[in-house]
């Protein structure tokens, strides 16, 4: 074999080699690529730009009222974030006795932090109702039954003969005049004011 042959031969199998080792030089400067990404940020940003703000997530309605342990299940539940605060400043420490009375956005948290301010509800005055007294009614006595008597036959007054209609004198000379003197006490036309001497016996003389 000539030196010429030695040369060639040569050249493609450095040829070969370098074919072979290509895609892992390739490879290797990608990785190097997103590495230097990574490490140091997007090169299109400038310096000191922030990403814009995540828009604010819409407060579900019909959480006032609720009480707040339901209002935190309801509101976790569809994946917000959740801080109860009391109006007065007091612990929650049992968050199911206490009432909702807002909801709003937390000032400082992220877009899905929802504040909610409670108040507890005030417990009305019980007061002891004492049952009415129970007054025994007397015993009731039926009455005996009642037996029909027999209608009692009245028997009829026997009329008595008209009495003379009463005389009156004005004196005794109207007795006399009338052909009634004397005047015997009990019959018609007697009276105390024409006897004088009270004998029963009037205008007499």
């Amino acid at each position: 074999m000539s030196s010429g042959q030695v040369e060639r031969s040569s050249l493609r199998q450095w040829w070969r080699s370098r074919k072979r080792k290509w895609p892992w030089v390739v490879a290797a400067l990608v990785l190097i690529l997103f590495v230097i990404a990574g490490m140091f940020g997007d090169p299109a940003k400038k310096p000191g730009e922030t990403p814009a703000d995540k828009p604010a997530m819409a407060i579900p309605g019909g959480l006032t009222g609720m009480d707040a342990a339901s209002a935190r299940d309801r509101l976790e539940a569809l994946g917000f974030g959740v801080t109860i605060e009391s109006v007065d400043g007091r612990a929650v420490i049992v968050e199911g006795n206490w009432l909702v009375v807002s909801a709003e956005h937390r000032a400082g948290g992220s877009a899905d932090d929802i504040l909610l301010r409670v108040e507890k509800p005030t417990e009305p005055t019980t007061t002891t109702t004492q049952p009415p007294a129970v007054v025994e009614a007397p015993p009731v006595t039926q009455a005996p039954p009642v037996t029909a008597t027999p209608p009692v036959e009245v028997a009829p007054v026997p009329e008595q003969p008209a009495e003379p209609p009463s005389a009156y004198y004005a004196n005794c000379a109207a007795a006399r005049a009338a052909g009634a003197a004397p005047l015997h006490a009990g019959e018609p036309g007697y009276r105390a004011g024409l006897d004088r001497d009270g004998d029963g016996v009037a205008c007499e003389k």
